[in-house]
């Protein structure tokens, strides 16, 4: 199945305390994620060609640091325990992304060099049960997990997303 997904990344700082903080929490977490990072874009439809300007976005965008006064605890697809959050700048990102994408269905796709045209076929020929319509900002920390988020002891570190992942 393709997936265009696009992803910002954790630095090692960062990823170090989650790791440090899913290890001192190991009898209440299970299954704990090896690498962090927060989707933007998870999308089996419609893909977004990387072009300039929106390197040019994230690359001024980033870094940026996540407070833990936005963050909570939840429980996604019944098994996946994450840690949500907010900032301004995720929001922003996310809808130059979507307005990327709008772009770029509505002006480049008659012209997509023939390997994007054959690629954005593959797209649409995909059963879309798999598309996430809500964006949530978070990042995942557990696969099946089976506990009780409000068991957890609050997560009280800053975040800083570093860089990012654009795969098609």
């Amino acid at each position: 199945m393709r997936v265009n997904h696009v992803s910002l990344l954790l630095g090692k700082r960062g990823s170090m305390k989650i790791r440090s903080y899913l290890s001192k929490n190991r009898d209440l977490i299970s299954n704990p994620k090896e690498k962090f990072h927060s989707t933007i874009r998870y999308s089996v439809q419609t893909p977004v060609f990387l072009r300039r300007k929106i390197i040019q976005y994230l690359d001024k965008s980033l870094p940026f640091q996540i407070s833990p006064d936005t963050y909570s605890f939840d429980v996604f697809r019944e098994k996946f325990l994450v840690l949500r959050y907010s900032h301004h700048k995720i929001e922003e990102i996310y809808n130059q992304i979507i307005g990327e994408c709008v772009r770029q269905v509505f002006l480049e796709y008659p012209d997509l060099n023939p390997l994007e045209k054959e690629t954005a076929k593959e797209y649409l020929d995909q059963d879309p049960s798999e598309f996430y319509a809500n964006f949530n900002p978070h990042i995942t920390l557990s696969k099946n997990f089976n506990g009780d988020v409000n068991s957890l002891p609050d997560f009280t570190q800053p975040l800083t997303f570093s860089s990012f992942i654009w795969k098609i």
